[in-house]
């Protein structure tokens, strides 16, 4: 932490040596259930779609039906997936323990459908527990199987690419009965899913019932004796976490312990909690949920966990309190679900800060079975609330629905501060544009919020009122990009204020331009309130769909801009741990960032961040330390671009073998110019600056070898595609490839 006054200053480093060394990793000690019978009767009706990125990978199906689940990581998966080249359709049935998934039988069902009468079309599909389970697929039985299957929740599961349209479910049991239409996006069961007039389109994730999977809650009670001088707490999470200490929220923090490889790495915060405890007693409480552990598009494991410690320093000796086996933990709070793409949903009637019931002891686990790396201190600026809006507009486009503008497209949430009846809910949808007579694609009435965009992101949050005089409801486990939120509510509600909050990394904004050209001084602020929606953790490609991720590309052509508008050196600081993070063994970086999918090949502009963003830091500040931190990392990625390059003359001729068919080149151009020649162009690019940055730290022999190798790629680059005129070959038809690297002749 740092502080500066006037007349002093402070500050305080992390630790040296093992940090968070006696205190163990807590989770749920006891298995939230959703409530379901183990003797149910499941139907699903379904369109399988094949994988919206057909023109780059296969155009098979896929859609999985999921449960007797206990939690995310413990469930049966009924799946069907097709074989377009064999012409076949397969059903399988997997059982998932603790995220390790077995498959339990197979069957060749091809002689029910083929796939080009099972993609696209409808089918209904019926699972039965009972002895034995049996399931049928359009009326015809797939499986009649001995499985004991525990009573548990149910849900649907999707490999990505792939999507599926769901369009009816509906559960019959002992304990209750289930029909959802999708007819109402406002009252919905599900927590994921693009919503549309009787279906939702599933991708990417697993979909469970709304109340399915609640945030988990940790809790210690601790005595504070007298003489406290001063105290601390360190933190982390495989998920996300909020700290409370007697009721009030510790920091000012959002979406701790932040974004990074948590296979690799993950953050711990240190907070000051002096002034918050008490002589006697004292409890905090940790709120932990999915953020990017294991939920919009990241996959790290499937148990949620915390793991602190709280240092006291008294004037006669100090006294730590870690996690371990003596704390609490509840499966029944009131943050129901949360997901980043999808949103937060609160039932304030379950608030556990008056409740003793329902504790149970934790579970202390390891790092290795929740698939998180190593524990180090934060670096990097916290995500914190850069400033808070009122709307500039009210509409209610159609009866009961109001539509709140505030100005401008933001990253956040809204906070509403509200009264009503126990049980009354609020629903609030966020979007970036408004229905209109002559908008198409239209989602709704005009005035409403459109959501085409947002594709399968849900970007809602519920609120569920406990009735207890004026509330405040401010979701702050998830995020959205709009402008415009549409508010309607269920019961007796009066909402009394209405707020947004623009999320973000801290910043410092440092640089302004202003001139009389006011379309000019449009373009700049967009440009600035585009950065602050984006640099949040990392710097993402968007804030509002089911992706936001952190595109290198996108990230190193827009770093020389970040570093006029603002101080975001420690910022990308923080983004080139992360990039070193996910550097393949061969030195090849990843298009994005983070991400434990790393790419086999480098794609040009994008993989070449790991480079190009060390030097723009460097020419920014004049500090090597970007150099000097990165080049180990650098030289691996261009030993690897010159191992690739002098194969073939140093022109990369052979972009589907070594690139792959999805390599960007010249991303969303209105020309597109073959991706031959925009490789070649950024493997030069790369080998040039690193030369240089060599240099800079008096690696003379790597300048040397560096500039040579760049310059046997400059010569091979302006013998092949330079044209005596002096243009470039950047037609195909003149080339010789498309787009993609194929061949045109």
């Amino acid at each position: 932490t740092f502080s500066a006054e006037p007349s002093s200053a402070y500050f305080e480093t992390g630790y040296i040596g093992k940090p968070l060394k006696n205190a163990k990793w807590i989770t749920l000690g006891k298995t939230y259930y959703f409530g379901r019978s183990k003797d149910f009767r499941l139907e699903v009706g379904f369109v399988p779609n094949e994988n919206m990125f057909s023109y780059i990978y296969s155009k098979n199906a896929t859609f999985g039906v999921i449960f007797g689940a206990s939690d995310e990581g413990n469930y049966y998966l009924l799946k069907l997936f097709t074989d377009i080249d064999e012409n076949k359709l397969t059903a399988a049935i997997f059982e998932c323990s603790d995220g390790v998934t077995e498959q339990l039988c197979e069957k060749d069902i091809s002689d029910i459908l083929v796939p080009a009468d099972f993609i696209g079309s409808q089918h209904t599909v019926v699972v039965t527990a009972g002895d034995p389970l049996t399931v049928f697929l359009d009326g015809q039985q797939i499986f009649s199987e001995k499985l004991t299957i525990y009573a548990g929740g149910f849900g649907f599961s999707q490999a990505y690419p792939t999507n599926a349209r769901i369009t009816c479910v509906k559960l019959d049991s002992s304990d209750e009965h289930i029909f959802e239409d999708f007819s109402d996006p406002e009252d919905l069961i599900f927590t994921g899913g693009s919503f549309g007039n009787g279906y939702t389109i599933l991708k990417n994730d697993a979909m469970f019932p709304l109340d399915f999977s609640p945030a988990p809650v940790f809790r210690r009670d601790f005595t504070l004796k007298h003489g406290l001088v001063s105290a601390r707490i360190n933190a982390a999470a495989a998920g996300i976490y909020e700290l409370f200490l007697n009721g009030k929220k510790v920091g000012d923090h959002f979406f701790d312990p932040g974004r990074t490889l948590v296979q690799n790495r993950v953050m711990y915060q240190t907070f000051d909690i002096t002034e918050l405890l008490k002589e006697g007693e004292n409890t905090l409480t940790a709120v932990v949920g999915h953020g990017w552990y294991n939920r919009a598009m990241n996959y790290a494991g499937t148990t949620l966990a915390f793991i602190g410690e709280i240092l006291l320093k008294y004037d006669d000796g100090d006294e730590s309190i870690v996690t371990d086996s003596d704390w609490l933990s509840n499966a029944d709070g009131s943050v129901r679900n949360d997901d980043i793409f999808n949103g937060e949903i609160i039932d304030a009637r379950k608030s556990l800060c008056s409740q003793t019931e329902g504790w149970t002891n934790v579970r202390t686990t390891t790092a290795k079975a929740l698939s998180v790396g190593k524990i180090v201190p934060q670096i990097g600026p916290a995500v914190k609330c850069f400033e808070t809006l009122e709307p500039v507009a009210v509409t209610e486009p159609v009866p009961g629905v109001k539509v709140y503008d505030f100005g401008k497209n933001i990253a956040g949430i809204c906070r509403l501060t509200l009264s009503g009846e126990c049980g009354s809910k609020v629903v609030m949808r966020h979007a970036e544009i408004l229905n209109a007579e002559n908008l198409s694609p239209s989602t709704g009435a005009p005035g409403t919020i459109n959501t085409n965009n947002l594709r399968i992101a849900a970007n809602r949050d519920v609120y569920i009122l406990s009735g207890e005089g004026t509330e405040i409801f401010e979701p702050s486990l998830v995020y959205h990009g709009f402008r415009y939120m549409e508010l309607k509510a269920k019961g007796n509600v009066n909402i009394q204020k209405v707020e947004a909050l623009v999320l973000c990394s801290e910043m410092e904004l440092t640089g302004d331009f202003e001139c009389s050209n006011e379309l000019v001084n449009r373009f700049v602020e967009n440009t600035r309130q585009s950065m602050i929606d984006n640099f949040l953790s990392v710097p993402t490609d968007c804030p509002q769909r089911d992706e936001r991720l952190g595109w290198a590309g996108d990230a190193q052509i827009f770093a020389p801009t970040a570093t006029y508008l603002a101080d975001v050196l420690g910022f990308m600081d923080k983004y080139l741990a992360d990039i070193r993070d996910t550097q393949n063994e061969d030195g090849n970086f990843n298009d994005t960032v983070p991400n434990s999918k790393v790419r086999i090949s480098p794609v040009g502009g994008w993989s070449d961040s790991g480079v190009l963003i060390p030097y723009y830091l460097y020419r920014v500040s004049g500090d090597d330390y970007y150099i000097r931190s990165n080049y180990d990392a650098m030289k691996r990625y261009a030993d690897l671009i010159i191992s690739i390059f002098s194969k073939n003359g140093y022109i990369d001729v052979d972009i589907p073998n070594t690139f792959g068919q999805n390599t960007y080149g010249d991303w969303l151009g209105v020309e597109k110019t073959p991706c031959v020649i925009t490789e070649t162009a950024f493997g030069e690019h790369s080998l040039r600056l690193l030369s240089e940055m060599a240099g800079v730290i008096g690696y003379d022999s790597d300048r040397a070898y560096l500039a040579a190798e760049a310059d046997k790629i400059k010569e091979a680059w302006n013998r092949e595609f330079v044209c005596p005129d002096g243009g470039t070959k950047c037609d195909p038809n003149v080339y010789g490839t498309d787009y993609w690297g194929n061949s045109t002749h």
